[in-house]
């Protein structure tokens, strides 16, 4: 018997090419699926790491508000007024909030009378540039009015 073709050969029909074609569908749908398997698993993961990330981005910015929120604040003595510690000078009266030490130049609250760094007496009683000039005037004056102010020294003893 003479070769023809496919299938018209005894012992080789079409069931052996469709049990073929068959095999090579079933790799093929194996090795797809185990690559969409893989293909969903990195996406998982890479949706992992966005979701990671802002969950990060929003705890940040929490401690960058807490961070906001913890700075010192500071009462004027004068008008009891609050303000950061890094202020110099009140800013709602002017007043002086930190004096430095003569002793050791350490930053101190206006109202204390010893130094914290180093436990120097401070002086109770500062004065700005203005007093200071303001009460010079004012002992010029008396020195050149010395004689008229003693007769008013004299009237308050009576």
């Amino acid at each position: 018997m003479a070769y023809s073709g496919w299938g018209k050969r005894k012992g080789c029909g079409c069931s052996t090419i469709v049990f073929l074609i068959l095999v090579i569908s079933f790799v093929i749908a194996i090795i797809l699926s185990a690559f969409y398997i893989l293909l969903i698993g990195l996406s998982v993961y890479a949706l992992y790491l966005i979701i990671k990330l802002i969950i990060n981005q929003i705890k940040s910015k929490k401690q960058q508000k807490v961070k906001r929120r913890r700075i010192s604040m500071v009462k004027c003595q004068s008008c009891n007024s609050l303000m950061p510690n890094y202020f110099t000078y009140c800013s709602n009266c002017g007043k002086k909030l930190f004096i430095s030490c003569p002793n050791c130049r350490y930053k101190n609250r206006s109202a204390n009378l010893y130094c914290i760094n180093c436990g120097y007496k401070l002086n109770a009683f500062y004065m700005t540039e203005y007093q200071i000039e303001r009460y010079a005037k004012m002992c010029n004056a008396y020195l050149e009015h010395q004689d008229e102010m003693e007769k008013y020294n004299d009237i308050d003893t009576l």
